[in-house]
């Protein structure tokens, strides 16, 4: 995308693509996504900010997912969504989520997903930090900052069943609790 601040009754709509923001700033108008990507074998969705809509980066129905240094604000329900029925890998680093009901939503449902990393991400003033839940060959929860966390916990993992899992190295501080397994 060119840089510059767009402001958008809806969002972006992408599939097995590689979308780079290049400081581009998406604007929404309370509701919608922000970007929105269903579908896909391959997708990066890298350096966007997205601010004000209801899900800023919202993924579902793909595999081979990484969503890296984006910077999520005040969008009212989750900052990162991703939700899969079949996967080979997902990586979800270095983001930024402030504000919103979950900054980030993982859902796993039908099928096992091989690999999933959450790491590196910042996460303030939000109801629930990182929730986690489906199947999992490999789960890496790791070095994760997690602030101010309103309603729930910090990192809840629920329903999770997982051949390997990694939950570590990970700051949680102003939450009812720190992680709920």
């Amino acid at each position: 995308l060119c840089p510059g601040i767009y402001h958008l009754q809806t969002g972006l709509s992408v599939s097995n693509a590689n979308l780079t923001c290049n400081g581009t700033v998406l604007i929404g108008p309370g509701y919608g996504t922000g970007i929105q990507a269903y579908d896909y074998s391959s997708m990066i969705i890298r350096g966007c900010t997205v601010r004000n809509f209801s899900n800023g980066i919202y993924v579902v129905t793909g595999g081979n997912a990484t969503i890296q240094n984006n910077s999520l604000f005040n969008n009212t329900y989750t900052g990162i969504f991703v939700g899969t029925n079949f996967a080979d890998h997902a990586t979800i680093q270095g983001n930024r989520i402030e504000g919103g009901l979950v900054g980030m939503l993982f859902i796993q449902s039908g099928g096992i997903l091989n690999n999933a990393i959450i790491n590196n991400n910042t996460i303030n003033n939000v109801g629930t930090g990182i929730e986690v839940s489906g199947e999992f060959n490999s789960l890496s929860v790791t070095s994760n900052q997690i602030e101010d966390v309103y309603i729930t916990d910090g990192i809840q993992l629920f329903a999770v069943n997982a051949n390997s899992a990694v939950i570590g190295q990970n700051s949680v501080r102003n939450a009812n609790v720190g992680a709920g397994i």
